[in-house]
């Protein structure tokens, strides 16, 4: 060791001597053992580590056989040779998608009775028509499968049966809600359900429901016709390249603000408020361009280019034209923060509740449209997907309440209690006692008087709080029930955009198959490393907690390689190649390895 050229001497200490003075020829032949061999055990390791890696990040598998990367491999591990593409594309990834899939089993039984079981439709780059399912609970979206549907048409019936396949599999015990989006054949799948399971909750998205309170609102003619000229203007100056480089001109010139002009989309309504705000961000920047009459239509323009440049120039200088446009902005900004709010891929019954009834309160009219015949339309989609337990997961959710402080009327609340003699069967003692608690839960008295445990709950997953929390125990069970509903679609709609990242164009050759384990692959391992980390007894390996045939420990996550170089009392022997200053040679990694006896 004392003619080692790259080892400074002031790091000899990390070494144990076996002898009095020198270098113990056991250190090198571990160090060559451990860069100059692989064991089976280890093999497999390594493998399955570098898999989890490219199905996490969603890596091309001929990544695997690029020299840059092959070459980063020998400098960091001589000895060990990376899988081939079609081993990561087939017997690995068959391997990985099997363990996890054990792993997440296991906590499905655990979260059971706080799964709401989430669907939605889509079609992937080749046209296919597919349906995902998604468990979602109080703290994660779990992926369970796709199904890809082929020739058979999506009618109630099927859809019906495809729910009814995964009910069975999670188990009917495990549900709080089947949630859908709206559409007529989705309704009456419903009613199937609803005769072979009596009790399970179905509902319909709440989050698509502003969707459709939108469209209904953009229906309205003022609120249709400001929108159309909104439409129009932003169109004339974006389409144009001429008129584009117009506006940059006059916003540098005249340091003015500008953004880009936006347009709506086809099903997101949210396009609509952006294609607004756009328009009325570039309003003095538009104003000054439409001035330059050469700059917008040139010299020779034809009778069409005149006469439309005359609308454009009348329409921008017209302030009842921006005074309306920002009548439609404070109408449709509410509806943005409903949206923001419901599109989660956890829980969200109480902000429905919560949102929805504020919207009604809180809708923004100057006189831009009649009171009524906003309220009117809020009301009646609200009403479609309105179910008395959202009221109650208001009531129990401090959170919810303090975010949007709404009433719950006393005629809500009869329905609340209609619900609960329903909910128990005709046992008009106990919805008694459970409705008398949710009474007590809305003036906030008695147990729930405490403002410290009141405040305590603002934090963290409230049906926790609620296990803490010295009540009646089935109004403990039905707030913890009411908290675990997803009425909304949002995982799975989500869960599209991994489909579209992993299954692009570039890949479009991949198989269905491979395709759905990769994506269970690419959510689900995030699940486990997420839980792993707080709860790691759903998550252990067996198979990789077992020591290698070499007798070397590896620990499971390479960042946690930290030398205890005082207690090696229970080690043969521990070889630490230390960091060497700022630029450290290649063939000189941070490395811990440690011999078990």
């Amino acid at each position: 060791m004392r003619k080692c050229q790259e080892l400074p001497k002031d790091r000899w200490h990390v070494y144990r001597t076996g002898h009095s003075g020198g270098d113990p020829q056991g250190k090198r032949k571990a160090a060559r053992s451990f860069y100059d061999t692989v064991s089976e055990a280890e093999e497999e390791a390594l493998n399955i580590a570098l898999a989890e890696l490219f199905y996490m990040a969603g890596l091309a598998f001929n990544l695997v056989e690029h020299p840059a990367f092959r070459r980063f491999l020998q400098l960091l591990r001589p000895a060990y040779k990376p899988p081939s593409r079609w081993q990561l594309a087939n017997s690995l990834l068959n391997e990985v998608y099997n363990r996890l899939k054990r792993s997440i089993d296991k906590l499905l039984k655990q979260r059971s009775g706080q799964i709401t079981l989430v669907t939605d439709g889509w079609t992937n780059p080749r046209g296919e028509a597919i349906i995902n399912y998604l468990a979602v609970t109080r703290t994660e979206s779990i992926f369970l499968k796709n199904v890809y549907t082929s020739k058979d048409r999506h009618t109630g019936e099927y859809i019906a049966n495809g729910l009814i396949e995964q009910v069975e599999e999670l188990g009917r015990e495990s549900l709080t809600a089947v949630t859908t989006d709206n559409a007529s054949n989705m309704k009456s799948s419903w009613q199937v359900l609803n005769v072979k399971y009596p009790g399970l909750l179905t509902l319909g998205c709440g989050s698509h429901q502003t969707n459709l309170m939108v469209e209904d609102l953009c229906k309205l003619p003022k609120v249709a016709e400001t929108l159309d000229r909104v439409k129009e203007v932003n169109t004339y100056f974006k389409k144009s390249a001429v008129r584009v480089g117009l506006i940059d001109k006059t916003s540098t010139e005249r340091n003015l603000p500008r953004k880009a002009f936006q347009l709506p989309g086809k099903t997101r309504w949210q396009g609509k408020l952006l294609t607004v705000e756009s328009c009325l961000f570039n309003q003095d920047v538009v104003q000054a361009a439409i001035l330059d009459q050469q700059g917008c239509v040139g010299q020779s323009p034809r009778p069409d280019q005149a006469q439309k440049y005359t609308q454009i120039r009348a329409l921008v200088l017209n302030e009842e034209f921006w005074d309306n446009s920002r009548s439609l902005r404070r109408l449709l900004k509410p509806f943005l923060q409903v949206t923001i709010a419901l599109e989660s891929t956890k829980p969200k019954a109480s902000r429905i509740y919560a949102y929805y009834t504020w919207l009604l309160q809180e809708t923004y009219i100057d006189g831009f449209l009649p009171h009524d015949e906003v309220i009117t339309i809020l009301s009646n989609r609200f009403n479609k997907i309105y179910h008395p337990l959202f009221a109650i997961a208001y009531l129990c959710d401090p959170s919810a309440r303090e975010s949007k402080k709404v009433n719950v009327t006393n005629t809500q609340m009869a329905g609340v209690a209609r619900y609960l003699l329903q909910h128990y069967n005709g046992d008009s003692v106990k919805a008694g006692k459970v409705y008398r608690g949710l009474i007590t839960l809305r003036e906030r008295v008695e147990v729930f008087s405490d403002e410290v445990q009141w405040q305590a709950a603002q934090e963290g997953d409230p049906a926790m709080w609620w296990k803490s929390l010295d009540v009646n125990d089935d109004l403990r069970e039905l707030a913890i029930y009411s908290l675990s509903i997803n009425p909304t679609t949002g995982a799975a709609e989500q869960n599209w955009s991994t489909h579209g990242f992993i299954h692009s164009k570039g890949r479009n050759r991949l198989k269905n198959e491979r395709v759905d384990k990769l994506v269970y692959c690419y959510t689900n391992l995030r699940i486990r490393d997420s839980i792993s980390k707080e709860d790691s007894i759903w998550f252990v390996d067996e198979e990789l907690s077992e020591p290698s045939d070499a007798g070397f420990e590896f620990y499971e996550d390479p960042r946690v390689f930290e030398p205890d170089l005082k207690d090696t009392a229970s080690l043969d022997e521990t070889l630490y190649i230390p960091d060497l200053g700022d630029t450290p040679p290649v063939n000189h990694p941070l490395i811990v390895v440690r011999e078990i006896r």
